[in-house]
């Protein structure tokens, strides 16, 4: 099996997400795509929704979209800080005999040589990077660059903090995300104060 894993924040999860996972499924002839929200990243400082709440909102998001999930393995996680290293290990684990891929942005790629264990990481698991405008690679060491598998997919000028700035300036995001999302964003009143 080919499966590959969509980490991020996902505060909130838009159709940005949703069709890169899409294309990718197709182009890489994937069988599953597991969506991984995390906790708290170690690189970046989390805000405005709680972990279940994103974990939530990832899975009202694909609930209807075939070979789709999500999974809880960071969000139930007892440790104070989550790596990817330790998750991809117990997919590993889970699923011995599948090709794992991880998929990132050129915006995490950008400091991969700062994550934890980071050439294990690339013995376990293929490198999907998807370039994302503003996000050069060029700064990360070749060893490193040379495993990416860059997939150059057409650009969606919408982000998860361009959404969140629509919120707090109450400009619509109808168009930015699933409509389920849209309803429980707006009945748990998120992302409303800065």
């Amino acid at each position: 099996m080919k499966i590959a894993i969509f980490g991020g924040s996902f505060n909130p999860i838009h159709n940005g997400h949703i069709s890169i996972a899409k294309r990718l499924k197709r182009i890489l002839n994937l069988d599953k795509v597991i969506f991984l929200p995390t906790k708290f990243p170690p690189h970046k400082k989390i805000k405005y929704a709680t972990p279940y709440q994103r974990y939530k909102m990832v899975k009202l998001a694909i609930q209807n979209i075939k070979d789709f999930s999500v999974s809880k393995m960071e969000i139930k996680s007892t440790v104070s800080t989550n790596y990817t290293i330790d998750s991809i290990r117990r997919f590993k684990r889970r699923y011995k005999k599948s090709q794992l891929y991880f998929i990132i942005g050129s915006d995490e790629a950008s400091i991969i040589n700062r994550w934890k264990s980071v050439l294990e990481l690339f013995s376990l698991c293929k490198f999907v990077v998807i370039p994302r405008r503003g996000f050069s690679i060029r700064n990360v060491p070749l060893n490193i660059r040379k495993k990416f598998l860059i997939i150059k997919l057409p650009f969606m000028d919408v982000s998860s903090s361009k959404i969140r700035k629509k919120i707090q300036d109450e400009v619509s995001i109808k168009k930015d995300i699933p409509k389920e999302v849209l309803k429980y964003i707006t009945k748990n009143n998120l992302y409303r104060y800065k």
